[in-house]
């Protein structure tokens, strides 16, 4: 399901052209191996070979990552043996805020409803987010 929704999202890419364009969601896996933790747990192979197709994903997208301001995971399990940062702000890497310390702060309340501020070298934008 993952990789079909890569391929869309791909697809898109190439209708766009080179227009500069933003994605954010869960994406149920993470960027980088210190993303997840798992209490007495190391990192599986196929956790690893995920990530590297996410990033191959994102360089194929001109994506990257727009780092979090704040609170570093976005799941956690209910007795806490695990933590992920599996929700994802994606952006062309085109845009000023990839590299003028632009970030994404989140609201560390447990509703579904949380508010979204996007920093790009001081210019504010704050969105409503709905989880579903």
């Amino acid at each position: 399901a993952k990789k079909r929704l890569w391929g869309k999202l791909l697809e898109f890419r190439r209708e766009i052209g080179e227009a500069s364009w933003c994605i954010l969601g869960d994406f149920n896996v993470v960027c980088h191996g210190k993303e997840r933790r798992v209490v007495n747990m190391d990192p599986t192979t196929s956790q690893a070979i995920e990530i590297n197709h996410f990033d191959q994903f994102l360089r194929e997208a001109d994506l990257e990552d727009l780092r979090f301001l704040g609170r570093r995971f976005t799941w956690y399990h209910p007795n806490d043996v695990s933590m992920n940062r599996i929700d994802i702000v994606l952006v062309s890497r085109s845009e000023s805020w990839c590299g003028g310390g632009g970030g994404v702060s989140l609201d560390t309340s447990e509703e579904c409803f949380r508010p979204l501020s996007l920093d790009s070298q001081g210019r504010r934008v704050g969105l409503g987010s709905k989880t579903v």
